[in-house]
């Protein structure tokens, strides 16, 4: 038996066809037990030949890979400015170098910045000030100083 609708060849006994999925029509004895006003056509002419076509399914296009590292570099820089400013900011500069999306890397790199900033104006402030702290032979003297007005 061929499928009315596309040519294919399907067992006798199937009621649609397994190619293109079309109603075929039911045989006399099944129609007349089913539905008796169900009339089946009375006369059949298989379909010319067909070119079978083989199906192919089509592979489903993944998107192209960007690295496993999408953005870690820079999270990672902006997370550790915060504690280490010197690796934030290596670490942000690579996350500029190597991704499309700058945000995370941007504001590690200027927190980085200001943090060793921040860091060096501080080291400079509390070295000068240690500078000027009285040795012990100042207090001691002082010491004796006031000794000497109050007591």
């Amino acid at each position: 038996m061929f499928c009315p609708k596309c040519g294919a060849e399907i067992p006798d006994e199937s009621k649609f066809c397994f190619r293109c999925g079309a109603t075929l029509p039911t045989t006399q004895k099944d129609t007349v037990a089913t539905d008796p006003f169900d009339v089946p056509p009375t006369s059949y002419t298989a379909p010319a030949h067909q070119p079978q076509q083989s199906y192919q399914p089509q592979q489903p296009q993944q998107p192209a890979k960007q690295g496993t590292d999408d953005g870690i570099y820079g999270l990672a820089g902006f997370i550790l400015s915060f504690i280490f400013p010197v690796v934030g900011l290596i670490l942000s500069i690579m996350g500029l170098s190597k991704q499309k999306n700058h945000g995370f890397a941007v504001a590690g790199l200027i927190i980085s910045i200001v943090s060793i900033v921040i860091s060096i104006i501080t080291t400079i402030i509390v070295v000068a000030a240690l500078s000027t702290v009285p040795s012990y032979d100042d207090y001691y003297y002082y010491y004796d100083y006031v000794c000497k007005l109050f007591c």
